[in-house]
Order: C-alpha cells, then sequence, then structure tokens
C-alpha cells in the first residue's frame, strides 16, 4: 500500500482520524523548529555584518581625516616655504634700500650748508620729495611684508594642525583596523558555523 492509500485509509477510519491529525502536527512542529533555527543563524549573520560595516566605515572615516591631515601638513609646509623666502628676500631688500636711503640723504644733507640761499631752498625741496618717494617705496614693502608674514603664521598654524591630526588618525586607524580584522574574522565565522548547523539539520537531512 502506497503513501496515498495509507492516508486515504486513514481518513476514512473514524478511529484513525486522531492518529492522522497528530502526524500532522508532529510534522508542523518539526519545521517550526527549522524555521526558528534559520531565522536565529540569518539575525546572527546580519548583527555580524552590520558590525563589519560600522568597524568599515569608522576605518573610512579615519582614512579621510587622514587625507586632511596629510593635505593640511603638505600645504602648510610648502606655505611656509614659499612665504619664509619671501620674507627673507623682502627683509635683504629692505635693508639694501635702507643703506641706500641713508647714503643718498646725506648726499642732499651736505646741499644744505652752502651758502647759498637758492641752493639750501632747492636742497630742502629735493630732501622733501626724496623722504616722500622713500616713505611710499617702504610703505609698500612694509604691507608685501606684513602680508607673507600672516601667510607664513597661517601656514605655520596648517602645518601644526596637519602633523596633529595624522598623529592622531594614524594611531586611531590602526586601532579601528584590527576591530574591521576582528569584526570580519567573527563574520566569517559564523557563517562557516551556521552553513555547518544548516547541512547538519532535519530539512537537509530529508533533502
Amino acid at each position: 500500500m502506497n503513501l496515498n492509500s495509507t492516508l486515504k485509509f486513514l481518513c476514512c477510519n473514524r478511529f484513525s482520524q486522531g492518529l492522522v491529525l497528530s502526524v500532522f502536527a508532529a510534522f508542523s512542529f518539526m519545521n517550526a523548529n527549522a524555521q526558528d533555527l534559520t531565522e536565529k543563524q540569518l539575525a546572527r549573520i546580519n548583527r555580524s555584518e552590520m558590525n563589519v560595516e560600522r568597524a568599515q566605515l569608522v576605518v573610512t572615516r579615519l582614512n579621510d581625516r587622514l587625507a586632511i591631515a596629510d593635505s593640511l601638513y603638505t600645504l602648510g609646509s610648502e606655505g611656509w616655504d614659499e612665504h619664509s623666502t619671501q620674507i627673507k628676500s623682502l627683509t635683504s631688500e629692505m635693508k639694501a634700500k635702507a643703506k641706500e636711503y641713508k647714503s643718498e640723504r646725506k648726499s642732499i644733507e651736505r646741499k644744505l650748508k652752502s651758502r647759498s640761499k637758492e641752493e639750501v631752498n632747492a636742497a630742502k625741496a629735493e630732501l622733501k620729495l626724496f623722504d616722500s618717494k622713500f616713505k611710499d617705496a617702504f610703505r609698500k614693502d612694509d604691507a608685501q611684508l606684513k602680508a607673507h608674514i600672516r601667510e607664513a603664521n597661517k601656514a605655520s598654524k596648517d602645518w601644526n594642525k596637519g602633523r596633529s591630526m595624522r598623529k592622531d588618525a594614524s594611531r586611531r586607524l590602526k586601532d579601528a583596523e584590527k576591530n574591521l580584522e576582528i569584526a570580519q574574522r567573527e563574520l566569517e565565522s559564523v557563517r562557516a558555523e551556521t552553513t555547518g548547523e544548516l547541512a547538519d539539520s532535519p530539512n537537509s537531512k530529508r533533502k
């Protein structure tokens, strides 16, 4: 007698109807347990995957922060080199102009000792014009010098900030990468364990 005939016989027999219900209830219970086990396995995998994603996000953010730190460090270093060079050059030029100014002014001042009133007045006018030109030139050089000093100070701050950020980000990145490796190993372990459980499950054996 095959399975269909057996079921028909059991269903037709009033005494055996209770047995049929008991058999179906047993199969339903086994299937429910298998379904619950699968959901638990999926939940474990999902939690492990989320842990990996979180750890990867931290690593990504720290890598971005490290890139910003490197950029600040590099720009600060380059800016300092550029503006400090300009400061040295301008300072040297201003010293040379000041020396030249003193020399030329002395030459004009000698004319003030002339006995001729006209020559003295002309020397005074020349001296006034000479001082005015020098002051204008000095003010321009001084403005440029102050601008380069401000930029050099800003570059120095960027360099220090970049160095500090890079040191902090590098330290934190090492820990984050370790945490990511741990999370990845845990995910691999959970997947391997889950695969083994599925292979040993009653559903897998019946298949």
